[in-house]
């Protein structure tokens, strides 16, 4: 018996009000594959991901994640799975610290070890963060991204 794919849509139409978003979008990620979703502006690739992390509501359709419908869920039972969408432009909570916006996105987690490894996963990617963790996340928000690189 074969597992079943690590996600799988079929059919899938989302709309901001009147507006089609999505129309019968069909994709399968299979388990220990990369995908990738590439497109034009407005052609969608946003909307995709907020409708299969649960921010938006399809229409009509069906996302299944290894084997599990989960169109319906809302969002924060969507991140329980695994499933999260990071919005494009760097959004962050200016007036909390780095460390703390970087924690907000371990809220799932409940073992402080795990908290602690995914934050040290974090900092080896990206090590400048780990010079700027006590300091306002606002403050890093300049045009030349010095807080990242």
């Amino acid at each position: 018996m074969t597992s079943p794919p690590l996600l799988e849509i079929r059919g899938l139409d989302t709309f901001y009000g009147p507006i089609q978003g999505l129309d019968s979008v069909d994709l399968v990620v299979e388990k220990g594959t990369i995908a990738v979703v590439l497109g034009a502006n407005g052609a969608g690739k946003s909307t995709l991901l907020k409708t299969i992390s649960g921010v938006l509501d399809p229409m009509k359709g069906t996302i299944l994640f290894e084997g599990r419908a989960i169109e319906r869920l809302e969002p924060d039972q969507v991140a329980r799975l695994g499933i999260s969408h990071v919005p494009e432009g760097r959004e962050m909570f200016s007036m909390l610290t780095v460390r703390e916006n970087l924690l907000l996105g371990a809220y799932v987690q409940k073992e402080t070890a795990e908290i602690d490894r995914l934050m040290e996963m974090v900092f080896t990617y990206f090590p400048r963060l780990r010079e700027r963790k006590g300091q306002p996340a606002g403050s890093c928000r300049v045009a030349s991204s010095r807080c990242w690189r």
